[in-house]
């Protein structure tokens, strides 16, 4: 890789990032100076990042817009020749908070193809960077059957994850698609490559997920209905199990942002609401003093959702 064009990327891609800390600041400035008015902007101006790696056209988009059941758009963060290896997809999402004030959070899906040819340095480089300035509640690498990826690449993004506290999922994207070979094939590496960077994986109560405690996984999704047009059909699968893993290994802040990322999808939080209320029974002393307001309109949305299936259901029997 040529240096001179790394070294110029990545000093485009400080310049755009910095700029989301600078428009902060400018609205707390612009505001009255006042210990209250700042902290009320600052509360209200949550701002969360998720990694998305991997290869072009191996199901990136699609697995995001399955997490947040929304048709996200993917946007130029005005890094100029850096784009090339980033886009942006932000998710905006409305909640009360523990004041009941109406808080809008921004959840920004970072899409990084591109680097499968990079050097090592440039790579863990490059992951730094990002993770230094979009301070990420996770990382997703995504490899679908049959689609390239780079080993060596993926485990040096894995290490700077790592190396970072950065939990990171590696995922077999188009799980019923290509050949069973093929499919396997993905899931040995990326056990291969979990192993090599934590040292201990561990099967799960979940079929296609492995899982090294607080540092990575490797899961098998089908992001949209599926249909080989051989009368062989699927529906989604496994992204409800990925989503509830993920939750299970992050801390208070990157909870709340995962939390968020996930309000709008109906699916997960009826489908888990068994999973979810022994995780929060565990996590919600601590999680409250954080996320009151957030929990109790995620909750109240969630036992509407099942009271509502719960009178549908009757009605038919």
């Amino acid at each position: 890789m040529n240096n001179s064009v790394s070294d110029s990327n990545y000093n485009m891609a400080d310049t755009a990032l910095n700029d989301i800390a600078q428009k902060k600041a400018n609205v707390v400035q612009s505001l009255n100076t006042s210990n209250s008015a700042k902290e009320y902007v600052k509360e209200q101006l949550d701002e969360f990042g998720i990694m998305m790696c991997g290869s072009a056209r191996v199901g990136k988009s699609t697995l995001i817009n399955a997490l947040c059941k929304r048709e996200l758009a993917g946007k130029s963060p005005h890094l100029n020749a850096f784009t090339q290896a980033v886009t942006k997809y932000p998710l905006h999402v409305t909640y009360q908070d523990e004041k009941g004030r109406e808080s809008v959070a921004t959840v920004n899906f970072w899409d990084t193809p591109g680097i499968e040819n990079w050097n090592e340095e440039s790579v863990k480089f490059y992951v730094l960077e990002l993770v230094d300035k979009t301070k990420p509640i996770c990382m997703i690498y995504c490899a679908s059957p049959g689609s390239l990826a780079n080993l060596k690449t993926i485990k040096w993004i894995c290490d700077a994850c790592a190396g970072s506290k950065i939990f990171f999922a590696l995922v077999c994207t188009n799980m019923f698609a290509g050949t069973k070979a093929q499919r396997d094939g993905i899931l040995d590496d990326f056990k291969e490559i979990l192993a090599n960077v934590a040292g201990n994986v561990q099967t799960t109560k979940y079929e296609n997920i492995h899982l090294s405690s607080k540092i990575g996984l490797v899961a098998a999704v089908n992001s949209e209905h599926f249909d080989n047009g051989d009368g062989y059909i699927r529906s989604e699968t496994g992204v409800n199990e990925l989503c509830m893993t993920i939750m299970e290994q992050l801390d208070e802040e990157k909870l709340k942002g995962w939390c968020i990322t996930l309000l709008d999808n109906r699916d997960f939080w009826t489908k888990m609401s068994h999973d979810l209320q022994g995780f929060f029974k565990e996590k919600f002393p601590v999680f409250l003093r954080s996320a009151r307001g957030f929990i109790n309109e995620m909750w109240t949305t969630t036992f509407k959702i099942v009271s509502e299936i719960t009178e549908i259901t009757k009605a038919f029997k």
